[in-house]
């Protein structure tokens, strides 16, 4: 039951950093972000955190915000090129795409069905 308990707490602290660092991202950089892209920055600036602090020797308090400073800039770089290459917008989302794509297999088979019919 311990180890659930840790779990379920590990969760809920990641949740609960990664939704800050998208709130604090999309206000910092002034242009609405998407979920995705947030969501891979958030991933990116945790990382980066994480391996600089995997040594140890940035374990003090003192090393604190350059740790979290280096994971937000290589976050917020992320973000500022992912925009200039792919602006938000430009590409459709995953499910316009499937749902076009359903639309016009049906759009075939019934006009298939329908010059069956008429032959």
């Amino acid at each position: 039951m311990n180890a659930l308990a840790l779990a379920l707490a590990t969760v809920v602290t990641v949740l609960l950093v990664v939704g800050a660092f998208i709130a604090v991202s999309r206000r910092l950089l002034g242009f609405p972000i998407g979920f995705m892209r947030a969501l891979i920055a958030a991933g990116i600036a945790i990382s980066v955190g994480s391996s600089l602090n995997a040594s140890g020797r940035l374990a003090r308090p003192a090393y604190l915000p350059l740790v979290i400073g280096v994971g937000v800039v290589s976050a917020m770089t992320f973000l500022v090129i992912a925009e200039a290459l792919v602006p938000a917008g430009s590409v459709p989302s995953p499910l316009v795409v499937c749902s076009v794509l359903v639309l016009r297999a049906l759009f075939v088979i019934f006009r298939r069905a329908e010059r069956r019919d008429r032959a």
